[in-house]
């Protein structure tokens, strides 16, 4: 029954009618007549209850924010509720006090010495408001913050928090709802406001700061994340998660339906909108990621890797021991958020991908601003896989969408500003015509060497030591399609069905390279590579060969009854010239 007063004028009406005229009104207090009959926990007073807990039981409810400290203290004193439940019952106002966390020590605790917490937490939908940590600068470097500091073989579900603070500079595995799981781990139905923070230093997001594997066949499950928090730190810093990394052990990984609405920041070391850095999975499959917050590498930062959902990603080592090396997967992503970086690899849906046996990317969008020192790629900054165990990486990218303007010093590219050391087959990727894509500055030094940079295209900034083959795509906008091929070995590029209205502007360090045009067409092409062959018929004329002014280029076609028109010096159509560099152009 709400809000009595509403209630009033009817009560005296009735009562007036039944012929009642003695009526003495008394006055209410006005916070009765406000108040539902549905109660309200009191605020916390920084005591803990431990008097609901007994032994003997799987099962317990906790209904006052005194009987949730409890809960701490209770695992702090050794009890891990290992196949126990632990339900709230009510909203907690947890009152700005300071909060212990539940867990005793830190990731590196020696056996013995660290209690996780291994039961089932219950939120039942419910809110914990006004929760406060600060992080203390005396403590072990390896410290981590959260409501739980730790957790193991757990299920965490179901649970809200509004205005949350996590103040903990010094902090490694900072997340408000965990600092650091391990082994098997479930995390699902987690909402964070946008009044709540976190600020840390190593492995940093409003969700988990840090998860190893550490077990062989552990397995990582988080879905219906939700999150609004501002995310501050050093390295390995994420929207959701920190760092998510098998270590040297089998893992299984998933993610679903997972969105972030918070500014970002890190210096380094992987900085994205949901993951700052994914690493060390066997087997990983991520759906519906979606990132709204921009994502920035503050001032100062020098490391590189910054993504719109994931700053820094890669499958397994370098292993072939290891049992299981599968696909990395990726289905439907969105980024919103710009991605602002200050050096190598910035990128809408990563900074940067790494070692993997394979990368299955589909349905992927990039709505925001995309800018870095090297390498800025509308949906990939870098993709950097070869592996001198595995060869190639096999990347597959299908229908990929580039909305945003893409800047860096050197090397940058609509789709991809760097592809290098794998196999890409790219279908249906596009950017926008009304995209700009700017590679700023002539040269951009790292670690000492220097790049050729001013490298730009409106596909692919830079294709290194790659073979690609990509389908149903528009080059559409102002720039080159591939900027730049460089290899020292075979490459093969396939461009099937493609409108690269844009040139093809490669350096001369380009050698091994065979191009082969399947109803599609290139403005220009400029190759200064020490000899071409190319093979087609008919009376297809596909764009214009530009040949450079170099003495002994050699360039041979075979069986063109309509010769492209050709520039430069050092031309033949000589049959009798065969080299080992071939061009294939078959007839549109």
């Amino acid at each position: 029954m709400k809000h009595l007063r509403s209630l009033v004028p009817v009560l005296l009406l009735l009562l007036l009618a039944a012929g009642c005229r003695n009526i003495v009104l008394v006055p209410v207090p006005e916070d009765f007549l406000d108040k539902d009959d549905e109660t309200t926990a009191e605020p916390w007073t920084g005591e803990a209850d431990t008097s609901w807990y007994a032994a003997g039981s799987s099962s317990f409810s906790l209904d006052t924010p005194e009987a949730l400290a409890g809960l701490s203290e209770l695992v702090e004193k050794g009890e891990t509720f290992a196949d126990k439940t632990v339900t709230l019952e009510t909203d907690m106002d947890l009152n700005g006090k300071e909060w212990t966390p539940i867990g005793k020590g830190n990731r590196k605790s020696v056996d013995g010495e660290a209690v996780y917490f291994s039961g089932t937490f219950d939120g039942n939908g419910k809110t914990i408001s006004n929760f406060t940590i600060t992080g203390d600068p005396e403590a072990s470097a390896d410290q981590g913050y959260g409501f739980f500091n730790l957790a193991e073989n757990a299920v965490i579900k179901d649970i809200s928090f509004e205005n949350a603070k996590v103040n903990a500079p010094e902090g490694d595995s900072v997340g408000i709802l965990l600092g650091y799981g391990r082994r098997n781990l479930e995390i699902s139905g987690i909402n964070i406001d946008d009044t709540s923070s976190v600020i840390g230093n190593d492995s940093v997001a409003s969700v988990m700061g840090r998860y190893y594997a550490e077990a062989e066949n552990a397995m990582l499950t988080m879905s219906d994340i939700e999150s609004s928090a501002d995310v501050t730190g050093e390295k390995k810093t994420g929207g959701i998660a920190g760092i998510v990394s098998g270590n040297t052990w089998l893992q299984t990984f998933r993610a679903s339906d997972i969105v972030n609405r918070g500014i970002v920041t890190g210096k380094g070391d992987g900085t994205g909108g949901i993951f700052g850095y994914h690493g060390n999975i066997h087997d990983s499959t991520m759906e519906r990621l979606y990132n709204y917050g921009d994502v920035r590498i503050e001032d100062g930062g020098t490391a590189p890797y910054a993504g719109g959902i994931i700053g820094y990603g890669s499958g397994t080592k370098d292993d072939l021991a290891a049992p299981r090396k599968n696909t990395i997967v990726i289905r439907t992503a969105e980024n919103h958020g710009d991605v602002l970086g200050n050096a190598a690899g910035a990128g809408g849906l990563a900074g940067i991908f790494g070692s993997a046996k394979s990368y299955d990317i589909s349905d992927v969008w990039n709505y925001g601003n995309i800018s870095g020192a090297k390498d800025a790629g509308g949906i990939i900054g870098s993709m950097s896989v070869s592996s001198a165990v595995w060869g190639r990486t096999d990347v597959a990218l299908v229908s990929a969408h580039n909305s945003g303007d893409i800047t860096a010093v050197s090397r940058a590219g609509g789709i991809f500003g760097v592809a290098g050391g794998c196999i890409l087959r790219a279908v249906s990727c596009v950017t926008d015509e009304s995209c700009t894509i700017e590679a700023e500055t002539q040269n951009y030094i790292q670690n000492g060497n220097r790049d050729a940079g001013n490298i730009a295209g409106s596909f692919i900034g830079y294709l290194s030591q790659a073979n690609a083959e990509i389908g149903n795509t528009d080059g559409t906008s102002k720039n080159e399609f591939i900027a730049n091929v460089y290899s020292n070995g075979d490459v093969l590029i396939v461009l099937d069905n493609c409108e690269a209205n844009f040139p093809m502007d490669w350096v001369s360090n380009a050698y091994h390279i065979r191009l082969s045009l399947l109803e599609s067409s290139v403005a220009s092409i400029e190759i200064p590579i020490t000899s071409l062959y190319i093979n087609g018929n008919d009376t297809s004329e596909i764009g214009k060969l530009i040949a450079p002014e170099t003495a002994g280029v050699n360039i041979r076609y075979t069986g063109l009854t309509n010769t492209p028109e050709t520039e430069g010096t050092g031309i033949t159509e000589d049959d009798s010239i065969l080299d080992t560099y071939e061009w294939t152009i078959p007839s549109v």
